[in-house]
């Protein structure tokens, strides 16, 4: 039995600045910003983003660091500690570096595609070094961190005019497209951006609206479980399912899946052959799943939650055709242990990853009975805890951090945002937006009332006094 490691924040803030000062300390000059971004991981929806439906997502107590600085010799240097890639330095000239994307490996090329949004505000050569503990190829986003990092950090260096949410989130999305030659959803993206403590993010992908579910006083943790499978040719299986999605919705007269209905579906089901049939089927019930898992939690039901994970897994399996032997028989054997809720795949599939709620009281015995009945390999385990989202820390007007060794804990103090029955204000608005399961549609028709009321009130007050002044 091993677990996943889950790196302390100040710790890996600490090794991001050594490793950054190793890497460049010919250039003298301090790192000016650097910007960390959580992992995350799907509860349900792991291919219903791409089909403009939902998606249930959560942050994780993983994370990468992205830190950025300039330097004096009009070059781009992309450095990675080892998780991101395999070679340390990458170097390229200021002009014309997009020319070099074609030929980099697949982290680099995601690094120039972010840079190239702000190629024509680009003066300066620019250090950048990756440091994280996202595993590789897992399902924990490791890209989309990447990503959503390094487009912080350097719209906080070099660009002052900070994009929106929703084009920021667009942005890093065909960022990350350009990077793995493939389509993604949005979902991730908006995780990473928008993840508070404690709860899990409801997101439509169609208008990038996010509920949030708050998991926080939960009876029960969510445990990952790896099952030591690789995921072998996992892109071109992935673009298989994205092609018979998009054969689909084509056929419907819809864009894409997450617009079609279920009526709509059978109604054309002579012109649909059964695979095409069984993906499409597997989008729609997924929605479904998603509301329903949405008001389970809010009623406190998590047998009720439990057993739509279970729903979902199979419809993975015989519907999306996602799920291998492993991931079934980990299922299996969790669901064959007391305590345990619901267990399901999570990520794109093709091996990978479990999701399970599980109980509190049971959880040693639950890595007990996957660890001696699992017959895949070595199974890895980490206790899944909703983090934040991610947060910048500027380093101006530090430079003696290279002259000193030394990095007090002052200067490094993150400011964690408290979380008081419902996430922070700047994430309000779209809280409200999806009144069915945010539940303040009445909140804000008595509110709008007491103001008409307030406002008559005021009106009448002031011609009464105009009455007066006239008569007078």
């Amino acid at each position: 039995m091993s677990m996943m490691k889950s790196v302390p924040l100040e710790d890996m803030l600490h090794y991001a600045i050594d490793f950054y000062s190793f890497l460049y300390s010919d250039d003298n000059i301090a790192p000016h910003i650097c910007v960390y971004s959580p992992a995350s991981t799907y509860i349900f929806g792991e291919h219903s983003d791409y089909n403009r439906s939902f998606a249930m997502t959560m942050s994780m107590p993983m994370t990468l660091l992205a830190t950025v600085g300039f330097n004096n010799r009009k070059v781009i240097n992309i450095a990675s500690d080892g998780t991101c890639g395999k070679k340390l330095v990458e170097r390229f000239p200021l002009k014309g570096f997009e020319d070099c994307i074609k030929d980099a490996p697949k982290w680099v090329k995601m690094s120039l595609w972010t840079l190239c949004a702000f190629k024509d505000k680009l003066e300066e050569g620019i250090n950048i070094s990756f440091v994280s503990c996202i595993p590789v190829g897992k399902g924990f986003g490791s890209s989309t961190a990447m990503t959503t990092a390094l487009f912080t950090a350097i719209e906080a260096l070099i660009d002052k005019n900070y994009l929106r949410l929703r084009p920021k989130v667009k942005m890093c999305f065909d960022i990350e497209a350009c990077g793995l030659n493939s389509v993604c959803g949005y979902a991730q993206q908006l995780t990473a951006f928008c993840a508070e403590k404690g709860y899990a993010l409801l997101t439509d992908c169609r208008t990038l609206i996010a509920s949030y579910i708050p998991i926080q006083k939960w009876p029960a943790v969510f445990v990952i479980t790896y099952s030591s499978i690789e995921r072998e040719n996992i892109m071109e299986k992935f673009k298989e399912r994205i092609e018979e999605c998009n054969k689909v919705a084509y056929i419907l007269g819809v864009k894409a899946l997450g617009e079609a209905t279920s009526s709509l579906l059978c109604a054309k089901k002579g012109l649909i052959n059964e695979t095409l049939f069984k993906r499409a089927t597997h989008i729609m019930e997924e929605e479904l799943r998603m509301y329903d898992a949405a008001r389970a939690l809010k009623r406190g039901d998590y047998r009720a939650f439990g057993l739509l994970m279970l729903q979902s897994h199979y419809s993975l399996k015989e519907n999306f055709e996602v799920s291998c032997k492993e991931i079934d028989e980990l299922v299996n054997i969790a669901m064959a242990c007391p305590g345990v809720y619901g267990s399901k795949l999570t990520g794109v599939g093709f091996g990978g990853c479990t999701l399970t709620l599980v109980d509190r009281e049971h959880l040693e015995e639950f890595k007990e009975l996957i660890d001696t009945n699992y017959c895949g390999g070595e199974c890895q385990f980490l206790v899944v805890k909703s983090s934040g989202s991610l947060k910048a820390i500027s380093f101006e007007m530090r430079n003696y951090l290279l002259d000193k060794n030394i990095y007090p804990a002052s200067a490094f103090k993150l400011k964690q945002e408290r979380v008081v029955g419902k996430p922070s204000q700047r994430f309000i608005s779209m809280y409200l937006s999806d009144e069915t399961l945010a539940n303040f549609s009445s909140t804000k028709k008595n509110l709008s009332h007491k103001k008409r009321k307030h406002k008559k009130k005021e009106k009448n007050m002031n011609l009464k006094s105009e009455y007066k002044n006239v008569h007078c």
